[in-house]
């Protein structure tokens, strides 16, 4: 009796169906470790970015030398920078001028905090011609710098075109002609919510003022600490409803 006894041909598909089998499973590995890779690399770089609080003492004081002094090695985690506090550092307009000749460079930076700091209407024009190169910015402090009615329109026209959301005045005493030029100058900016506490702003002026908002984007507007009458408030809510008109202390 003949045994079966398997062909060269079922030994030849049988061979070629195992290499086919090794090599899908060898690629099947060798591209879940690429997507690993891939995946881990990208985890890297969404967690790279911090808020400046996250950072150390030490990488902080690095950015300040850098951002306000004639150093020129930008720290090695400037590209990891979300937001930059540089509140109440005794800056004037030496400090504002390499600030701005340098705040460019940070490309990830959202957040710019300069409040209580010395910079007054020269400063301010200094770094306006800046702002524009600043495309990722949402949110500049500027509360008690010393910008008045001078200074108010170059910073408002530097935010054209940029994606600044949030505009932080307080307690710059600026006065009703200041308050004017800022409605005036606020149109061409995607400026949504203005804190401008303590301004010295008058009920004549901000009825002008909410007039000068209508059509553009602004739709948030804080007027606590100016001298605002119930009045006029009741006014601006009635006529002026697009704006969320606050009276409360907040965001200093």
């Amino acid at each position: 009796m003949r045994k079966n006894t398997p062909s060269i041909k079922n030994f030849n598909t049988t061979a070629l169906a195992l290499v086919c089998l090794a090599t899908f499973f060898s690629q099947s590995a060798s591209g879940m470790e690429e997507y690993m890779g891939m995946e881990e690399s990208m985890d890297k770089t969404v967690t790279s970015l911090r808020e400046w609080n996250d950072f150390s003492k030490k990488e902080k004081a690095n950015f300040i030398r850098y951002f306000t002094t004639d150093e020129n090695t930008p720290p090695s985690s400037l590209s990891d920078l979300l937001s930059l506090d540089l509140m109440g550092q005794n800056i004037g307009i030496t400090e504002i001028s390499k600030l701005a000749e340098k705040i460019s460079n940070a490309k990830n930076i959202h957040t710019i905090k300069l409040s209580y700091n010395l910079i007054k209407d020269e400063g301010t024009q200094l770094l306006a011609k800046k702002l524009k190169n600043i495309k990722n910015v949402k949110t500049i402090k500027f509360d008690n710098t010393g910008v008045t009615v001078h200074g108010i329109s170059d910073l408002l026209k530097s935010l054209e075109d940029t994606e600044v959301h949030t505009l932080f005045l307080n307690q710059n005493w600026m006065g009703d002609e200041a308050g004017i030029k800022f409605s005036e100058n606020v149109r061409n900016t995607n400026l949504h919510t203005a804190h401008l506490m303590y301004n010295w702003f008058s009920d004549g002026m901000i009825l002008v003022f909410a007039e000068n908002l209508r059509g553009t984007k602004m739709r948030t507007v804080n007027l606590y600490g100016n001298a605002i009458t119930e009045k006029i408030k009741r006014q601006l809510k009635k006529e002026y409803s697009f704006i969320n008109w606050i009276y409360e202390q907040s965001g200093i």
